[in-house]
């Protein structure tokens, strides 16, 4: 079990084998992440439920660390229920967390789509 926090509403608590990380990117300041002052970290979950007519959910959630003394540290994420919202919704945990860089990353992470 994992408890995940969220904007705007109580954590959540998931089964990690239920909800496997479809995206995930990490960023930090200086050359190696063991020595960072700053870290940020965003990941994307989803859901698929046969049984519930195939319903796919999402979790967009990511934080942001300091190791500096007064400088706090910041938590987002948003469960959504349809794809539509994934783009938006990673752009705005980016955004909340403080590196927007971080978008387009996850963005190119994610699962491609099939087209025809």
């Amino acid at each position: 079990m994992q408890t995940i926090r969220l904007t705007d509403r109580r954590p959540i608590r998931i089964k990690d084998e239920n909800w496997p990380v479809i995206a995930s990117v990490s960023s930090w300041d200086g050359q190696y992440e063991s020595q960072a002052f700053k870290k940020w970290k965003i990941f994307v979950r989803s859901f698929y439920c046969r049984q519930k007519n195939n319903e796919q959910r999402y979790i967009v959630y990511g934080w942001y660390d300091s190791a500096w003394q007064g400088d706090d540290s910041i938590t987002s994420g948003y469960v959504i229920d349809n794809e539509k919202d994934l783009i938006s919704t990673i752009k705005l945990v980016c955004s909340e967390i403080g590196d927007e860089s971080l978008a387009r990353s996850c963005i190119n992470d994610l699962p491609s789509e099939e087209i025809e």
